[in-house]
This record gives structure tokens, C-alpha cells and sequence, in this order.
């Protein structure tokens, strides 16, 4: 964003080289009128599809501030590649209406997709069929099996494991520390989501009841969250390390 004519040579010339489509992702400006002439100066270097997200770049971690869907609207009348929508999109019913009032071709979910997997699925509009608190940690009983037929890093699955459990592990503070230092692959995740089920089951609701203050359930995220990132760091250092250069 700072540097427009640069995002602009690099989508003309991948656009130009490449074989398959080239999409783009871009945040609004303040000004209405910039960010449809980036959009619109990213179509005309080669962009087949514009996603915009309606926060500004100040707000990229602010949960509070809302998206902007009108921007997302003028740039959708503006263009003639499709355009996708993202910001505030947490259910199937957030989803209808931003479609509706941009004329979006379609929407892009990050968080809340992350907390629910099925966000999408049709039985989100069904009577009842709204997300439950209850149903993140079957959720993640099902990812496991998908991240067994396709493996992924560890690293990535312990981040989405956190995000469909995150609302029940600030009330079972141990099994919060116990996935963080612990639960090292997918057989032994699934194992502890059983256990987790079962202490769910045990309190008879279906919504946690938090056992820490969102500030400092937010710092133990932050402090997971670095542990992490030094934890991948050394992994890939270890990686590299291993590689045989003699050929190089």
C-alpha cells in the first residue's frame, strides 16, 4: 500500500509469466476514491480476481472495528473481475448480508472460519444450526483425520487446534497448558480432544464458563504465540542445516 506502483509491476509481470490465474488481496485506504483506483489500477495490470477487506491497515488486529462493506461495494461497481468480500463475516447469516449489500461475488473468512471449520456448511441457516461452543472439539476430531490423509506442519495444526478449542481451554486452564507443551502429533491430539469431550460432558453445558480474565487469557495466547514462532524458527534453522549444499 505504500508503494502502489511496485504491487502494480509485480501483478502485470506475474500476470504476463504465469500460466494460471493471478488473484489479489488489498486492505481499503481512508479515502474511498483510493482504494477504488488501486483496485481498479490492479485489474488493468492483470488481476483475474480483487479481494478486498474492508478494514484499514491500522485495524488489521482489531476485532472491534468494523468493516467497511460500502468500500467494498464502490470497488465491486468499479471493476469488471470478480470481487470477493472480507471483514465482520463470522456466521452464514454475516455472510448473506454482505453479499447482498455488496454485490460481492463471493467472501473470504479468516478467524471465525478458524473457530468453526463448517462456518460455511448450508446447515448454518437451518433452525438450531448455528455454531455452538460445543461442537469445536468434534470439529477438530474431524480435522484430524483430514490432516492424516494430507499432513501438514505440527506447528499449523497446534495453532488450529487452539482456535476450535480456544473458548473451552480458557475454563480447563490445565488441559490449555498440557495442549500447548504436550500434544506433539494427531494421534495424541486425539486423544486429549477425547478427554477434553468427556470433561465437557461432565458440566452439562454446552458454553464454557471461563476460568481467567480475557486480558490475561489474551496474554497467555500472545506468550503461546511467540513460543511458537521460536519453536518454528528453530525447526526450519534445524532444516536448512541438514540440507546437503555440495551440490549448490
Amino acid at each position: 500500500m505504500d508503494d502502489i506502483p511496485l504491487v502494480e509491476s509485480l501483478v502485470r509481470n506475474l500476470a504476463e509469466n504465469l500460466s494460471v490465474p493471478v488473484t489479489v488481496k488489498i486492505r481499503r485506504f481512508p479515502d474511498i476514491r483510493d482504494t477504488i483506483e488501486y483496485a481498479a489500477r490492479l485489474e488493468k495490470a492483470g488481476a483475474s480476481l480483487v479481494a478486498v477487506h474492508g478494514r484499514l491497515r491500522e485495524e488489521k488486529r482489531s476485532i472491534a472495528s468494523m468493516a467497511c462493506w460500502e468500500t467494498i461495494a464502490a470497488v465491486k461497481k468499479s471493476l469488471h473481475v470478480p470481487v470477493l468480500a472480507n471483514g465482520n463475516l463470522r456466521n452464514m447469516f454475516d455472510v448473506q448480508h454482505c453479499l447482498e449489500l455488496t454485490g460481492a461475488d463471493g467472501v473470504m473468512s479468516a478467524e471465525s472460519l478458524l473457530e468453526d471449520p463448517a462456518m460455511f456448511s448450508p446447515k448454518r441457516l437451518l433452525p438450531g444450526g448455528e455454531y455452538k461452543p460445543s461442537e469445536g472439539p468434534h470439529l477438530l476430531l474431524e480435522y484430524c483425520d483430514w490432516a492424516e490423509k494430507f499432513p501438514p506442519p505440527y506447528r499449523m495444526v497446534r495453532g488450529h487446534s487452539f482456535a476450535m478449542l480456544g473458548s473451552w481451554l480458557s475454563e480447563f486452564i490445565d488441559m490449555r497448558e498440557e495442549l500447548r507443551t504436550s500434544v506433539r502429533d494427531i494421534p495424541a491430539l486425539r486423544e486429549f480432544t477425547g478427554r477434553l469431550i468427556q470433561k465437557i460432558e461432565a458440566t452439562g453445558r454446552d458454553h464454557p464458563i471461563p476460568a481467567v480474565s480475557k486480558r490475561r487469557l489474551k496474554a497467555m495466547e500472545a506468550e503461546a504465540a511467540k513460543e511458537a514462532a521460536i519453536q518454528a524458527q528453530d525447526e526450519e534453522e534445524k532444516a536448512l542445516a541438514a540440507l546437503d549444499w555440495s551440490d549448490a
